[in-house]
């Protein structure tokens, strides 16, 4: 499912396997598990692939859809996060990750899995920081300040921004 929801990224399959975001395994075995699940895919009949996003789901399917659906925007999320960070030099704020979560729901996923999701993430403010901050714990985000480097000329600041 991730592997659908994630645009046929077989690394964010990886993280969702491991359910604790990004892991340390030597690159032979990663390797390795990528083709297992691309080739999982591709033998896996389109029936049954179709059932896995129409709508209803039973209930178990349902929170695997919605599990791995999650995962795929807190992936998303965790990169632009680590865009933002490292290329743009900005830590954006609690409305601007909640924005990009919101954009990053995959269109593949089933319509009640949207609306929860989007539930979520639209709630009061306490729960949206209560969601964030269990983002936050999976991947291994922190809270915090930029370190303050040396002044960058203008027009560098502005490329940047832009």
């Amino acid at each position: 499912m991730v592997f659908v929801l994630s645009g046929h990224s077989a690394s964010a399959a990886m993280d969702y396997l491991n359910k604790k975001g990004p892991r340390a395994i030597a690159e032979q075995e990663l390797q390795r598990l990528e083709k297992e699940v691309e080739w999982a895919y591709i033998h896996e009949p389109l029936p049954s692939l179709c059932a896995m996003f129409s709508e209803p789901l039973a209930a178990n399917l349902w929170k695997m859809v919605y599990k791995a659906t999650k995962c795929c925007v807190e992936r998303r999320l965790a990169e632009y996060v680590v865009y933002q960070n490292c290329v743009k030099g900005v830590a954006p704020g609690r409305s601007q990750l909640v924005q990009e979560a919101l954009r990053t729901i995959p269109a593949e996923a089933p319509p009640t899995v949207c609306e929860k999701l989007r539930f979520e993430l639209n709630g009061r403010a306490r729960s949206v920081r209560k969601w964030l901050a269990s983002f936050r714990k999976r991947w291994g985000a922190r809270i915090g300040k930029l370190a303050v480097h040396e002044q960058i000329p203008s027009d560098q600041v502005a490329a940047k921004a832009g």
